[in-house]
């Protein structure tokens, strides 16, 4: 149920652009967190995407479980006239650890979403 809410989470924060493949996730530091580890990266995540200047990093732990993250944006940019951000992910759950790079664009309701795939492959992956 874990792993399913994880995969469930991180469709949420990245979009369609990895719904298709998510192997990659089967040993991956997501894949290990609990519910409070989730919702801590989330939550820092949106916060870093909104209040966090370019090259700045935000740190969340769980202290009860030992995870940790740090997120950092490094790039605001305009796509399309969309306000988009490059935010990298760096996450450490129970000594297995993952870093990735996405581009997250805002939508009109404030939320925050991976773009669409263009023509040149997967969106926000780095």
């Amino acid at each position: 149920m874990k792993k399913i809410l994880a995969l469930s989470i991180l469709v949420f924060l990245t979009g369609p652009a990895i719904a298709g493949n998510v192997q990659f996730l089967k040993d991956s530091a997501i894949s290990k967190m609990n519910d409070e580890d989730l919702g801590l990266l989330l939550s820092s995540a949106r916060n870093a995407l909104d209040y966090t200047a370019d090259g700045e990093s935000r740190r969340w732990e769980n202290i009860q479980t030992g995870s940790t993250g740090v997120l950092t944006p490094l790039a605001t940019f305009d796509r399309e006239g969309t306000l988009c951000r490059k935010l990298e992910i760096y996450n450490d759950v129970m000594g297995v650890t993952g870093r990735s790079v996405f581009d997250f664009c805002r939508q009109s309701d404030g939320s925050w979403k991976v773009p669409a795939p263009g023509p040149g492959g997967a969106a926000g992956r780095k």
